[in-house]
């Protein structure tokens, strides 16, 4: 089968910021529990919303889950030192191969979309350095601002899937994580590629047995997969 639309994920699939978001969550850890984020933690909650990983590190620490506004302080304090780290050291780029991809596949007819755990206000951030509206339909961005349960759960890939008016069978998914790869699998999508190249676990998800192909960057991905 030859395939129609392409979904991506966003942060570790088409944003390459895996170490610098471990630090950022390490870093802002270490000072409201006292202890540093452990990396299998971060490995297994990679993917889920900045929300839910704090309520799961708290739970996994035996400590009081801070109430909803102290989390939502939480998460902007851990994105201004993402953001920090970031800009820094000038790490804005798309992963490699990925701006040849997304132009040949625009080129051609085939539907773009992103589902991310990232919310919209983060992605209008993002698109001031990547431009990620010159290669996708806005409202084929789909982002996560509490509206859907956080990924291994299938809806935003169901939703995705629903925008493009593709059948599910048809999209090919760009993932990163466990979690995102469960989700995609979930939501019937019907071809799954692990991009392994920033991924924090790349092992585990190169062997999970609904990825379809691994690829380390874009540069690899045979182009024939698609309906050209």
């Amino acid at each position: 089968m030859t395939f129609t639309t392409a979904i991506f994920d966003f942060n570790g699939t088409i944003f390459w910021d895996s170490e610098i978001n471990y630090e950022a969550w390490n870093k802002c850890f270490c000072r409201w529990i006292g202890t540093p984020f452990n990396l299998a933690d971060y490995r297994r909650l990679n993917g889920r919303t900045s929300k839910e990983t704090i309520e799961q590190v708290y739970l996994g620490a035996n400590k009081p889950c801070p109430s909803f506004t102290s989390i939502e302080l939480m998460v902007q304090e851990k994105e201004e030192a993402y953001w920090g780290a970031l800009e820094s050291r000038s790490l804005l780029n798309l992963a490699p191969g990925l701006a040849s991809l997304l132009t040949y596949l625009r080129e051609h007819n085939i539907r773009l979309a992103i589902a991310t755990s990232a919310t919209r206000q983060a992605i209008k951030r993002y698109n001031q350095y990547l431009h990620l509206t010159d290669y996708f339909d806005p409202t084929l961005i789909i982002t996560n601002d509490g509206n859907f349960k956080s990924k291994p759960s299938p809806q935003i890939y169901e939703h995705a899937v629903a925008m493009t008016g593709t059948p599910a069978c048809r999209c090919v998914v760009f993932e990163d994580t466990q979690s995102g790869i469960e989700s995609a699998s979930a939501a019937k999508c019907g071809y799954i590629v692990a991009v392994t190249g920033d991924a924090c676990d790349p092992q585990t998800i190169r062997a999970l047995p609904t990825v379809s192909l691994a690829i380390s960057d874009y540069n690899q991905l045979d182009r024939t997969l698609f309906s050209i």
